[in-house]
């Protein structure tokens, strides 16, 4: 802001980010206003660290971040209605196993757009089978 800057401590919040931005680890850099310290904040997120960005407003939290089931609202329905009508292009999803197809489509996907089948084999019921499949050395093997 205005006053930090007067107070010149927008040029070490400058340095401070440039020489963040040399270090070999990731980092989140959050840049606090003007009714905190007026400076920025680097915390490291190391490689396997859990975060969560919430979709709307790109925060980012560190950790996981309880969430829940998304709901229709009308308001919702009537902006997708609003959509259908003006849209271009059609929506598809991408989906890798019928539950996330079934989910795409009552959030108004008009199918699959993308499914990779490696995903398929995932499902516990599944994934044993794929193994043996994989590791089978005779064709016989592998039913």
């Amino acid at each position: 802001g205005f006053e930090a800057e007067e107070r010149g401590q927008d040029e070490a919040i400058a340095k401070n980010l440039f020489e963040m931005f040399k270090l070999k680890t990731q980092i989140i850099c959050i840049v606090i206003g003007e009714g905190a310290s007026g400076g920025a904040l680097g915390i490291i997120v190391n490689e396997m660290d859990d975060i969560t960005i919430d979709g709307t407003t790109g925060t980012v939290f560190i950790g996981n971040v309880p969430t829940v089931k998304p709901k229709k609202t009308k308001d919702f329905e009537t902006i997708l209605g609003w959509a259908q009508k003006i849209k271009k292009l059609g929506i598809r999803a991408n989906a890798d196993a019928p539950k996330a197809a079934k989910l795409a489509r009552e959030y108004g996907a008009e199918g699959i757009g993308l499914c990779r089948t490696e995903r398929m084999f995932n499902e516990e019921d599944r994934i044993k089978l794929f193994v043996k499949m994989i590791m089978a050395k005779e064709p016989e093997e592998s039913s």
